[in-house]
């Protein structure tokens, strides 16, 4: 996975014709001669394929902890909170929905699980807070960002090191 921004520099009169194609980091430092480019009259197109990637994968895990959640609360209310045994059906189809979704990865599974876990922390506190109206305490918001830096030091870092 390429991490670096990529930039196709097109002159205006031959907008078929690359000048030059560079890879860079992407760093503020770049954004400024990003701007400077833009303004001699050169137009620039980045590679925003990584962030895609990146922003695919936790929308597909948040939307894969709501599934599970879900497939978990809804016997919690039928046993605790004696709410219909008709709670169960739609529960089985979220746990089936989270086994699914669980497959749409493109990685490892091991690794898929491992990642996935630090966002399921984090939607859980955020469950908590919304349906069950807990507010989550500080260390609960710092335990929730930690297990989210872990998941995208798991899922993003280099693998060829």
């Amino acid at each position: 996975m390429q991490t670096d921004l990529k930039l196709l520099l097109i002159k205006p009169e031959s907008q078929q014709d690359h000048k030059a194609v560079a890879y860079v980091p992407y760093h503020r430092a770049i954004l400024n001669k990003l701007y400077l480019a833009r303004y001699l009259g050169l137009y620039i197109r980045t590679n925003a394929r990584n962030f895609m990637f990146e922003f695919k994968t936790i929308a597909l895990f948040a939307i894969t902890a709501i599934a599970e959640i879900v497939g978990c609360y809804l016997p919690y209310l039928w046993l605790k909170q004696d709410k219909s045994i008709l709670l169960l059906i739609p529960a089985a189809l979220s746990l089936a929905l989270f086994a699914w979704l669980l497959t749409l990865h493109p990685t490892a599974t091991g690794r898929v699980y491992a990642a996935y876990g630090g966002v399921y922390i984090f939607i859980a506190l955020l469950w908590l807070w919304v349906v069950d109206g807990v507010k989550p305490t500080m260390w609960d918001i710092v335990g929730g960002v930690v297990a989210l830096v872990g998941m995208a030091i798991i899922m993003f870092a280099p693998k060829n090191a």
